[in-house]
């Protein structure tokens, strides 16, 4: 049996039909891809937030422990230790990693599964150019380790139901606590593992007391997040309300929603991009002989989590839902794998394996292409934004259409530019997209100390009448980004008026006469 080591980001298959340097290989390769086409400094929203509250150490979120993320923090913390660029690139460049890590446990984990180690190394391939794994390769986010840990665990859960043994199990459900220290969707696949575990023990092919070393492990790898929620409920004095926040935060109506999401149009079309390659019919061809392929329960347990997946983010109604069917892909390049090996089995000749390996090559090129160009052909079809508002510097567009984001430097350039623009004793009043950046960059550069920042109620009474934020202000300019619904406070909207010069990035506040 190979031996597994196991770290924060996934699991190194040691052997077996895959090899270490096949892994390495993969690794390699997207660790490049990746890092070279990683943002370089500063991001918008939860990337800049992510990257903020590494700088300062910060290990809780005002929006509950749900999104905490504990180990991604400590991740972010190592770091720093890092002598190459500044802080958000190396973060920027935590994401490459973790993502490249991703890929090779999936492709180790398709060559396992089909006993065919070269469909490991195209699946790996083509899903590593699709849009969804790059995009997120490339900036600082919570999802790419995530997925590391995912990929990991299916490599585990083939291995444990091929070869059941209590090593595995407790390598699985470690690898899975620690995927809890990053995020709540390590809790997607746990119910499917539990039965695996039951099905397993009834069978007779496990023993009972495995269940022991598995709970010690999941325990242990999450630690973090336990700890943390016994903490919190410590100091409130509600187990329950602790173990709320730490199951949905204040996303509750978002995670609890039964209902199809009915998807914006951004998202549709940031998800569909995924799906035109190679791998979509070799998905469904799959997913066809899936069953037929590994066998009724190892079938089964794989069908589930797929459709656990799908489920979770077709009803999942946030803006950014786009980056949560990585897991789903992830499933998607496993049943592609299945599909692969179908395709070339009885494969004896030369030219048939030439043509499906130019196939693959083929699709990697045309998904490139693709996600390359897919500004200018959303500009020829008079698509010119999809956002609520325009960001200065920022081409909506080619932001979030394009995967690759190393010449994208809006955020910092917006920065900047706002806090020139309030300098000497300006108060900017920043939504949660524009904010992050707006401290990151004041820290780093260390400059406009008299510039204040709105930042956890501080300093203005945002909720209060106008007259009283206009008087707290004393007589400092009020800035802020959009006046609109959703990115000014109303008390501001309904009793001011925005003044803004064509060359300058933020609106000054002016009480209504």
């Amino acid at each position: 049996m190979n031996k597994i080591e196991h770290s924060s980001l996934g699991v190194l298959p040691a052997g077996g039909g895959f090899g270490v340097c096949r892994w390495l290989l993969v690794f390699a390769c997207f660790s490049i891809l990746y890092g070279t086409t990683a943002q370089r400094g500063v991001s918008w929203q939860d990337s800049g937030k992510y990257q903020y509250r590494v700088w300062q150490g910060e290990y809780e979120d005002e929006g509950g422990l749900a999104l905490a993320h504990p180990l991604y923090i400590a991740a972010g913390r190592l770091a720093r230790l890092v002598p190459v660029a500044d802080l958000p690139t190396r973060l920027n460049w935590l994401s490459a990693v973790a993502m490249a890590v991703m890929l090779a446990n999936l492709a180790a984990g398709v060559s396992l599964i089909t006993s065919v180690p070269w469909t490991g190394l195209a699946i790996a391939g083509m899903l590593g150019v699709s849009h969804t794994p790059w995009w997120l390769g490339t900036v600082a986010e919570t999802y790419p380790l995530s997925a590391a840990g995912l990929a990991g665990e299916l490599y585990l859960l083939i291995r444990l139901m091929r070869r059941p043994h209590w090593g595995w199990l407790a390598a699985l459900a470690g690898l899975n606590g620690l995927g809890l220290s990053v995020h709540n969707l390590a809790m997607l696949p746990l119910l499917v593992y539990v039965c695996v575990v039951v099905w397993l023990i009834r069978r007779g092919k496990l023993p009972a007391w495995s269940i022991l070393p598995a709970g010690g492990a999941w325990l242990a790898g999450a630690g973090l997040i336990l700890a943390m929620t016994v903490r919190q409920a410590l100091l409130s004095g509600s187990y329950l309300a602790a173990g709320w926040s730490a199951l949905v935060g204040i996303y509750s109506r978002d995670v609890l929603n039964v209902r199809f999401a009915g998807s914006m149009k951004h998202n549709l079309c940031l998800s569909a991009i995924n799906f035109f390659s190679f791998l979509t019919p070799l998905a469904i061809i799959g997913w066809g002989r899936l069953l037929r392929r590994v066998g009724l329960p190892l079938g089964l347990a794989i069908i589930a989590i797929t459709v656990i997946d799908f489920a979770f983010v077709l009803r999942y109604s946030v803006p950014d839902q786009f980056m949560f069917l990585l897991p789903a892909l992830i499933q998607v390049g496993l049943a592609a794998g299945v599909g692969l090996a179908e395709l070339s089995a009885g494969a004896d000749n030369r030219r048939k394996i030439f043509f499906i390996a130019a196939g693959c090559a083929m699709s990697m090129l045309l998904q490139t292409v693709l996600v390359g160009s897919a500004p200018v052909l959303a500009k020829r079809a008079g698509i010119t934004s999809q956002r609520a508002r325009p960001l200065p510097f920022r081409d909506d567009v080619r932001y979030w259409l394009v995967p690759w984001k190393h010449n994208e430097r809006s955020a910092e350039l917006f920065a900047l530019s706002a806090l020139e623009q309030a300098d000497p004793e300006g108060i900017i009043v920043a939504d949660t997209t524009c904010l992050p950046p707006l401290l990151l960059v004041r820290q780093r550069h260390g400059r406009w100390p008299g510039v204040d920042i709105q930042f956890r109620n501080q300093p203005l009474p945002l909720n209060s009448p106008a007259e009283e934020i206009f008087r707290a202000a004393k007589g400092r300019p009020i800035y802020v980004v959009s006046p609109i619904e959703g990115y000014t406070p109303r008390k501001l909207l309904d009793n001011s008026q925005f003044e803004k010069l064509p060359s300058q990035v933020l609106y000054r506040v002016i009480p209504a006469k």
